[in-house]
């Protein structure tokens, strides 16, 4: 039953178009997906291929340039030859036997390295040739009469080469890649010239890796072929060098109906080219493996999206079938069948609805309207237009303002219901303002509302003012006779386009955050004192916690209402500022007084804000008084009960630890209590100081010390605290009037008199 019922959704248009909606939001992403892997996958393939024919090619030309410079170091060691220069510029006087010793010479080169198949010297002065095969011939005779062309034709290099055919002594053409050098190195006059013959099947034995897996070619100058192994006619490989484009990259060419990867690279040395061609069947091979992956992963993927999509259709479905059946069953007389009409249906039919109860709703639309222009809602502003249009809003005058109006109390506590009472203030502010200009309001809380005025004129001068006071007081008369509630009414700055409203609702609202150090139904405009300087009160605060201190409580109140005076009342500075002043003026009192060992229970950070968050300034000046009050009980409490065990605990400590270096901050510490509060307690409970008393148990320790043993001063000061004698012998005559070493001999005096006293009685 199931699969059936869920299998009728299909003879839904709807769920088929959200079905199939689902379905392609998920296909697209994994198409796209997939191709844009492959397109990099290709490209990645095809770059690996390039790097690999490019460190191909770079081996092919690092081993040419090897052979260009072994074919140099011969020529500079036949320079360096014994004899040979001197035959070069004066062949008639150079003996047969030293030619066959140049014949020699060459002959041992040549079997050093098996790569030449030939060495030939060219003697410029008489037009003759000394070479490894025929001994001397002049140029007449010489066998390889081709390379006298290209002597001729590169008679203004020092180096050159050629790819050749060349006549063999036997008559036979060979293929051949000559190398020639004019001799001597050394020298600027060129006096003869070395040719080096090496076969193309040694050459190309030698610069080709053997590791290489695909076709090869080297092109000369000529475009001419010197070496491969790529059956391709040259017509081919001269059509295809101008379309490779970058030479570093891998480019798709057609040779002989085969499809390839061409890479090429020219020589430093000599300008050859050098040709790699990859066969296409290894990118085929790697993207057909990459491509079967893809498409298995693509595969689940979708399988996994069409569930996901089918499951989202019917949730999603079900919430609009719902919306159906409850407008079948409610449209009496036109019900029709969902199975055979589409549901588009009911939809329009819903919508004609909800545009009949907007017409009947036109107020609370304007009211939630107002409410997002004023928090910024609206990104739109051709939509703004439209609502504003649709709502018959009108606003003649281009400059706006924001005035946020809040109740003292809570307006469920007034006479009536909290909705009449809030529908009763909306609509007597509404109607108060009416006479400044075209207002629309809205309920922002439960005790805030907000409205925007337009108005012809901008700017805030006198007339404005007195006119708006006259309106609020008229307006907190009329909510005190009928709800017994006051208002306080704030205005936020002028603005001149609807975009920038909410700036002015921001700026209202911002100075009822600071309702405290404000009248209970007073009309507050933007505050333009920011700029001056706070000075803060400070000599109130240290008269106040004097006072608090002391117990002194009309002195601390007086403090307070002189506070009030000027700060609060007087209006000098802004609002946030006279707020700040009141917070720090309560926390570093709290603060202050804590240091000085008051740790008021009564008192917390919560009750603080508590203070500075009043409704009014009235409020907030009762609830400094309550503060004051709580200070007093509990500074009275701290005094009757804890000065007593801090001064005992101080005395414990210096009988117990008078012979150790002690400071009052020492002994405050051990006693819990800051230095300052434990020296005016011994000031107001013993009388004196606590060195003072420090001093004198100390000084009552040393008499014992003085009349035992004759133990030197300097020990018993030690004994005591003391390291220095001198402050012992200071102290102690302040305090006894003599020297500890006139009082010894004063006290030892005195019990000798006594002892002998008691000796004469019978």
């Amino acid at each position: 039953m199931r699969l059936n019922f869920n299998f009728l959704f299909f003879k839904k248009k709807y769920f088929r178009n959200l079905l199939i909606t689902y379905f392609v939001a998920v296909l697209i992403p994994a198409l796209v997906i997939s191709g844009i892997f492959l397109y990099f996958y290709s490209e990645e393939t095809v770059l690996r291929i390039s790097k690999n024919s490019n460190q191909d090619m770079h081996r092919i030309a690092d081993r040419i340039g090897s052979m260009v410079d072994q074919m140099s170091d011969v020529a500079v060691r036949l320079s360096l030859t014994p004899g040979l220069n001197k035959a070069m510029s004066d062949p008639q006087n150079t003996s047969m036997y030293q030619y066959e010793q140049f014949v020699d010479i060459l002959g041992q080169q040549r079997a050093t390295n098996q790569l030449f198949d030939s060495m030939a010297l060219f003697f410029r002065i008489d037009n003759r040739f000394l070479s490894t095969e025929v001994g001397f011939q002049s140029q007449e005779e010489y066998y390889d009469q081709g390379i006298l062309a290209l002597m001729e034709q590169n008679k203004d290099k020092s180096f050159w080469f050629a790819n050749r055919e060349m006549t063999a002594p036997g008559g036979e053409r060979v293929d051949t890649i000559t190398f020639a050098q004019k001799l001597p190195v050394l020298y600027q006059l060129q006096m003869g010239e070395l040719i080096i013959n090496v076969g193309k099947r040694a050459f190309a034995n030698v610069i080709i890796p053997s590791d290489m897996q695909g076709d090869f070619l080297v092109l000369d100058n000529n475009n001419q072929i010197v070496v491969g192994n790529l059956t391709a006619s040259s017509e081919k490989i001269g059509e295809l060098i101008p379309n490779l484009g970058n030479p570093a990259v891998a480019k798709t060419v057609l040779i002989d109906g085969k499809k390839q990867f061409a890479t090429q690279y020219q020589t430093e040395y000599n300008g050859w080219t050098i040709f790699e061609f990859t066969p296409y069947s290894v990118y085929s091979n790697q993207m057909h493996k990459e491509i079967s992956k893809v498409l298995y992963i693509c595969f689940m993927f979708i399988m996994i999206g069409a569930a996901v999509a089918g499951w989202f259709a019917f949730r999603m479905y079900r919430p609009w079938k719902r919306i159906t059946n409850r407008l079948s069953e409610n449209t009496a007389g036109d019900a029709i069948e969902t199975s055979v009409v589409d549901e588009v249906i009911y939809v329009e039919k819903a919508l004609s609805l909800i545009e009949d109860n907007i017409k009947r709703h036109e107020p609370i639309l304007r009211d939630r309207l107002v409410f997002d222009i004023l928090h910024n809602y609206i990104v739109d502003d051709e939509q703004l237009r439209v609502q504003l249009s649709n709502l018959e809003m009108i606003f003649p005058h281009q400059h706006f303002l924001v005035i946020v109006v809040q109740s003292s109390e809570e307006l469920g506590e007034a006479a009536h219901s909290e909705s009449y009472n809030r529908l009763f203030v909306f609509n007597l502010v509404l109607d108060s303002f009416k006479s400044l200009g075209a207002v629309y309001g809205t309920m922002m809380d439960a005790e805030r509302f907000g409205f925007l005025l337009n108005l012809e004129e901008y700017g805030l001068n006198d007339t404005f003012r007195d006119r708006v006071r006259e309106l609020c007081a008229e307006l907190n008369r009329l909510a005190g006779t009928h709800l017994n509630i006051s208002l306080q009414v704030s205005l936020g700055t002028f603005c001149s386009s609807l975009e920038d409203v909410y700036k002015s609702y921001f700026a209202a609202k911002r100075e009822l955050l600071y309702r405290s150090v404000i009248g209970d139904n007073d009309v507050i405009f933007p505050s333009n004192t920011d700029s001056e300087k706070v000075s803060y009160p400070s000599h109130l605060q240290k008269k106040f916690i004097h006072a608090s201190m002391n117990a002194d409580e009309e002195r601390a109140l007086a403090a307070v209402r002189e506070l009030f005076d000027h700060y609060v009342y007087s209006e000098t500075l802004s609002r946030q500022k006279t707020q700040q002043i009141i917070i720090i003026f309560l926390s570093s009192t709290l603060y202050e007084l804590m240091e000085e060992g008051f740790d008021l229970e009564e008192i917390s950070e919560e009750s603080i804000l508590e203070i500075a968050n009043a409704p009014n300034h009235k409020e907030l000046k009762t609830r400094f008084f309550g503060f004051v009050n709580k200070i007093q009980s509990g500074i009275r409490r701290i005094k009757d009960k804890e000065e007593n065990i801090y001064i005992k605990r101080a005395m414990q400590y210096m009988k117990e630890h008078y012979d150790q270096e002690l400071t009052v901050t020492m002994i405050a510490e051990e006693s819990g209590v800051s230095s300052g509060h434990l020296g005016r307690l011994f000031r107001e409970e013993v009388g004196k100081s606590v060195l003072n008393v420090l001093t004198e148990i100390r000084m009552e320790a040393s008499k014992p010390l003085l009349l035992a043993d004759h133990m030197p001063l300097e020990q018993i000061s030690r004994q005591i605290g003391y390291n220095d004698v001198h402050s012992f012998i200071r102290f102690f005559k302040k305090a006894e009037g003599v020297t500890p070493g006139e009082y010894r001999k004063i006290r030892m005096e005195a019990q000798q008199f006594e002892e002998s006293t008691t000796d004469e009685k019978p």
